[in-house]
């Protein structure tokens, strides 16, 4: 919960566009984030992006750390 209070804190268009997705779609959402900001699937190294390692529609660049952090929201 505390990661989702600092998305919106720091933010807040990415978690606004994340909040405005029908429900159903939001996990998708938030695994391509991850899989974007953490393409090689492990935290901290960098590896090659996979099909579906990019940055959903308005999501911002600035939020790759927040994306890569732990846990998963």
């Amino acid at each position: 919960m505390v990661k989702m209070l600092l998305l919106e804190e720091l933010h807040r268009t990415s978690f606004s566009t994340l909040a405005a997705a029908p429900v159903q779609e939001r996990k998708t959402i938030v695994a391509r984030w991850e899989a974007w900001a953490n393409p090689s699937g492990k935290e901290g190294e960098e590896g090659e992006e996979g099909e579906d390692a990019t940055l959903p529609d308005g999501i911002d660049k600035a939020t790759k750390e927040w994306a890569s952090a732990q846990p998963s929201p």
